[in-house]
């Protein structure tokens, strides 16, 4: 009866629930101003009547948490994660967009197709969890477990400075910096004692779209490696043949770099049991040379630079994690390079985890999923790209990665991004079943569950 009411509760009030959320300008960025939205998380938690707490390790980043309280505090919490910034956005791209519109006022165009930034990259997620426990509560429904929503501030610089210091109540926390990689948001939060008191036993993180009927539950991400690699070498007259120049070292580099990536390429090509997070990637993202007397306005074609430098963006399978940071390591001393990582890479933290896929919680997300969308394809995966997930994986939680939109195309950090109202809605039931079912897990003898 539960899942069956949820589409017919008031779905005008959840509809409106999200668009006001991606009306926020949440721009990931140096200072980005997340004033409108957590005055919104306020406001939903006094509407709602969720406690709140928040807590900064940057000014201006605060970590949001919203929760309710379950009936046995005993039992570890569930914690839904979401990250309130989005990625800059090019607003003559957006050309779906009629005069006058912009990314961050939800014009809903004749198909009901919602064009926003943030529409998909998590903002709708994040309205779901909040519907599926207003839902939930409106209706009488005593959850067992606590469950917090957690919203975080930089997932998309790193999350450096917020769920990485912040790890069956239900909490739901909201993150400001994800889009920025979560250095000020995730990661500090999961260090935090605001985290450690939250008790969590499980966080759900986001997932993609997919244009197929199907849905997807990802149990891990590569590890991302931002590798710096930079010669130096004698200067001369272009006309010459110098030896072992700065751009001759970095050109081997680059080849050597390259046969990983081909490798790779044939690997995902030939077996069509992988999927992208299967297999390491390697992309060189900036290459820099030449020799310029005006800050780079123009260079001088007939000079060997001195110096030279190439940053690669790798994300590596855990199978192949050893294997890729002892070739980078090969190439900077054979070449003569220094290498350093531009992300805080650390080789001592080891390869990204993965949770369990024959958890107890896997068994309950697949579950809840399968029962409100019989007809949908279901698998597993691990993320071909970064989330604040990888910080609670590494202070030994579960965390799982859903975003319930089937039938559409992945638009995450692309123009005109939308989400059409009917998916973000049968997102709401999805979401509702899964906080319910999550929140309902008994304690299990013998398990830290």
């Amino acid at each position: 009866m539960l899942l069956r009411t949820v589409a017919h509760f008031a779905p005008s009030v959840f509809f409106l629930l999200w668009r006001r959320k991606i009306t926020h300008n949440t721009l990931a960025g140096e200072k980005p101003d997340l004033s409108a939205c957590v005055k919104w998380l306020e406001r939903i938690a006094t509407e709602c009547e969720l406690e709140l707490q928040q807590v900064s390790f940057v000014p201006g980043l605060p970590v949001v948490v919203l929760t309710q309280r379950g009936t046995d505090a005993t039992l570890p919490a569930v914690g839904l994660n979401c990250h309130m910034d989005v990625v800059p956005v090019v607003a003559e791209r957006w050309d779906k967009l009629p005069a006058g519109e912009t990314p961050f006022s939800a014009w809903e165009d004749k198909d009901g197709k919602i064009y926003a930034r943030g529409s998909q990259d998590m903002k709708c997620v994040g309205a779901q969890y909040l519907c599926a426990l207003r839902h939930l509560k409106r209706r009488g429904v005593k959850l067992l477990r606590t469950v917090h929503t957690i919203w975080v501030p930089d997932e998309e610089i790193g999350g450096e400075d917020g769920m990485k210091r912040f790890v069956r109540t239900v909490h739901t926390i909201w993150v400001p910096d994800e889009e920025i990689g979560g250095e000020d948001g995730m990661k500090r939060f999961v260090t935090s004692d605001l985290f450690r008191s939250l008790n969590l036993g499980i966080v759900m993180d986001e997932g993609l779209a997919f244009t197929e009927n199907k849905f997807v539950v990802f149990t891990g991400e590569r590890t991302a490696i931002w590798a710096r690699l930079e010669a130096v070498g004698p200067v001369g007259h272009a006309s010459k043949l110098i030896p072992n120049t700065a751009i001759d070292r970095l050109s081997t580099a680059i080849r050597k770099l390259s046969t990983i990536r081909s490798e790779n390429v044939h690997r995902l090509e030939s077996d069509p049991k992988l999927a992208l997070g299967d297999v390491t990637t390697v992309n060189i993202t900036v290459l820099h040379g030449g020799t310029t007397n005006d800050g780079g306005k123009t260079f001088a074609p007939n000079v060997i630079p001195s110096d030279a430098f190439l940053i690669a963006d790798i994300r590596v399978a855990l199978e192949d994690y050893n294997v890729v940071v002892q070739t980078l390591k090969d190439i900077s001393r054979e070449e003569k390079l220094e290498l350093t990582f531009q992300n805080k890479f650390d080789e001592t933290e080891g390869p990204s985890p993965y949770s369990d896929r024959n958890s107890v919680w896997m068994r309950v997300i697949e579950d809840a999923i399968r029962k409100t969308t019989p007809d949908a394809e279901l698998e597993r995966a691990i993320f071909p790209a970064a989330t604040d997930s990888r910080y609670v994986r590494r202070v030994g939680l579960p965390s799982f990665g859903f975003s319930p939109m089937r039938r559409t195309p992945s638009l995450l950090h692309d123009h005109n991004e939308y989400l059409e109202r009917s998916v973000y809605l049968e997102g709401v039931e999805i979401m509702t079943a899964l906080v319910h079912q999550l929140a309902s897990v008994p304690a299990q003898p013998g398990h830290k569950l």
